[in-house]
């Protein structure tokens, strides 16, 4: 299932910066 960045995975990376940042 990693074929393209769906909205999911945008969406959770960008959350995941923000917590860790």
């Amino acid at each position: 299932m990693m074929s393209v960045l769906s909205v999911n995975d945008i969406t959770y990376a960008f959350f995941w910066s923000l917590f860790t940042n």
